[in-house]
């Protein structure tokens, strides 16, 4: 047995075992959105088990039964779609038609699993059809997941302060990941078949699998049970246009919640939830999001890095402080990374946190 084909094998093994990690997980945080990738990883280890089995030429024939063992990896497109939709908003079913969309690549492989010599009029083999068939569904999900990503973070402003811990973008690098390993696959296919091309592309593979099962793993739960109460219905909506306040009040709360903000300075805790600012302010939560966005025109995530925003600048300006370095300030500041930290202050003060600082430096 080639040292290739133990790698094959390895592959395999690793795959089932995030495979059954992730079901198990299901169980306790993000349920369907770790089933779905539970599943996809069942399709890597299958897929992986059929190229560990060919490199031990049990599989002379083509049309041998073994073949169904990669007919799961073109279920791929759907698993991931479904995996997004239920990560990133758990409150509404995805789409039956874009489901029969991502359905199309395993039936045509079922349809054409007996077929050999591919199409001979256009010279093309049916490995090269099947991955580029593949790989097209993949760049659908990549479009689909875009939107709903971007609005995911939308969300997610109203009710966290700090998004790290919740933000999907590793879901989207994954995918696009998956995309370019899968067209530098197709481009070898497309060749002659060179081992070390072969070796190099399935190594690739196995590190974005990795990749993929390290961030599925240690992703927190995003929606527990009070952030889901607050995401988009049509009966919130309809509230909110009903909901007629006078000024006075208004004018009462905003004083009561920015007279928190400034007194109390809860947001130089870098997890601050939209839960417990509410109940510092002694106010339901669905109450104080409406307020936020109706009344102060800013979401949640908006006004408390502002408001760090603000102490960074004034610690930045006084020479006390003067001996801390900008990651320092950061958590002084209540931010959690200087990434966010430098992101928020540019975007609100349109310069960065050391040009800043110069201006206060003899």
């Amino acid at each position: 047995m080639t040292l290739f084909a133990l790698f094959l094998w390895f592959k395999a093994g690793i795959s089932f075992m995030l495979s059954l990690s992730l079901a198990l997980l299901s169980a306790e945080k993000n349920k369907w959105g770790n089933i779905y990738l539970s599943l996809c990883f069942l399709g890597y280890t299958l897929f992986a088990l059929d190229d560990g089995l060919g490199t031990l030429r049990y599989l002379d024939n083509p049309s041998d039964y073994w073949q169904v063992l990669n007919f799961p990896i073109f279920l791929t497109p759907l698993w991931i779609y479904l995996a997004i939709h239920h990560y990133s908003n758990q409150k509404t079913y995805p789409s039956g038609r874009v489901i029969a969309l991502l359905l199309i690549p395993f039936l045509f492989r079922v349809l054409t699993w007996d077929v050999i010599d591919g199409f001979p009029v256009f010279h093309l083999p049916m490995t090269l059809v099947e991955d580029t068939v593949l790989l097209l569904f993949l760049l659908i999900v990549a479009i689909l997941s875009f939107g709903q990503l971007s609005l995911h973070t939308s969300y997610l402003q109203g009710f966290y302060s700090d998004l790290r811990p919740v933000n999907l973008s590793w879901l989207f690098r994954f995918l696009v990941g998956f995309i370019l390993i899968r067209s530098m696959s197709l481009l070898i296919s497309s060749f002659k078949s060179i081992l070390g091309l072969v070796a190099f592309a399935d190594f690739a593979d196995f590190l974005i699998l990795l990749y993929l099962a390290y961030h599925s793993i240690s992703q927190k739960e995003i929606f527990p049970t009070e952030v889901q109460s607050l995401l988009p219905s049509k009966e919130s909506s309809i509230k909110r246009q009903t909901r007629r306040q006078k000024d006075v009040e208004l004018q009462e709360t905003k004083a009561h919640v920015l007279g928190i903000m400034e007194k109390q300075k809860p947001y130089l805790n870098p997890e601050l939830t939209l839960p417990e600012l509410a109940q510092l302010s002694s106010m339901k939560t669905n109450e104080l999001s409406h307020f936020l966005n109706d009344c102060l025109d800013e979401n949640f995530y908006g006004l408390v890095n502002r408001y760090r925003v603000e102490e960074s600048k004034r610690l930045l300006s006084d020479p006390n402080y003067q001996h801390l370095s900008i990651l320092g300030i950061a958590m002084e500041a209540g931010f959690n990374s200087k990434t966010a930290f430098n992101t928020n202050f540019k975007r609100i003060t349109q310069q960065t946190p050391s040009a800043y600082r110069k201006m206060y430096q003899p």
